[in-house]
C-alpha cells in the first residue's frame, strides 16, 4: 500500500451568499498523476442577530499575524480536515461571531457556552449505555466591535473513542438575544 500524506491548504475567497461547485485538482509530479474533486457548496446569508460562523476544528491555533499560512486576523489557525483527535491531545477550534450589539464606545459583551454530546452509547463492559453530556462549560468576554473571533480549547482527559457533537450558543449579553451552532469531531485512538 502507498502511505496517504495529508497536506492541509487554505484559500479564502470572500463569497456573497448563494450556491457554488468548488473544485481542486492534485497533481503528483513524481508520479505524473493527477486527481480532481468537486463539492457544491451552500453559504447562507446571516440571519439574525448575532450569528456564527462555522466552527473550524484545527490541528493548532496560535498568534501569528496576518502574512502567516492559515492566518485568521491575528491568529493562524492550522486547520484538522479529519477532525479526528488522540487523548490527551486538546480539541482546538474557531469561530467568528457577527452582529453583536455595542454600546457607545464600541464595546461587545457577550457569553459563549459549549457542550460536547456523545454521539454513540458507550460500552461499559458487554452493556451499552446512554451517556449524558460530558464536557460543558461558560464564560463571558467582550470585544471591540460587532465582530469578534473566538478560540476554545477543551481537554480530552474525559472523553473516550467516538464520534461526538460540539454544540456553541452565543447570547448577546445586551440584546440577550442567541445563536447556535453545531459540529462533529471523533475522537480517535
Amino acid at each position: 500500500p502507498v502511505p496517504r500524506l495529508l497536506i492541509p491548504g487554505q484559500v479564502v475567497l470572500p463569497l456573497e451568499p448563494g450556491c457554488y461547485r468548488i473544485g481542486f485538482e492534485a497533481y503528483d509530479r513524481k508520479a505524473g498523476r493527477s486527481a480532481a474533486a468537486t463539492q457544491t457548496v451552500r453559504i447562507d446569508p446571516l440571519a439574525g442577530s448575532p450569528a456564527i460562523s462555522d466552527i473550524q476544528f484545527a490541528s493548532g491555533i496560535r498568534d501569528g499575524g496576518e502574512n502567516a499560512r492559515f492566518s485568521k486576523g491575528d491568529l493562524q489557525v492550522v486547520p484538522h480536515p479529519q477532525r479526528g483527535y488522540r487523548i490527551p491531545a486538546p480539541v482546538n477550534c474557531y469561530f467568528e461571531v457577527y452582529g453583536l450589539d455595542t454600546d457607545k464606545d464600541g464595546k461587545a459583551f457577550y457569553r459563549i457556552e459549549y457542550k460536547i454530546v456523545p454521539l454513540e452509547k458507550r460500552r461499559w463492559g458487554p452493556v451499552l449505555k446512554e451517556v449524558p453530556t460530558t464536557i460543558s462549560s461558560e464564560f463571558e468576554t467582550s470585544g471591540l466591535g460587532a465582530a469578534q473571533a473566538q478560540r476554545i480549547s477543551i481537554a480530552t482527559d474525559e472523553l473516550w473513542k467516538g464520534p461526538f457533537r460540539l454544540d456553541v450558543t452565543v447570547t448577546d449579553r445586551r440584546t440577550f438575544r442567541s445563536a447556535g451552532r453545531s459540529a462533529e469531531f471523533s475522537i480517535i485512538e
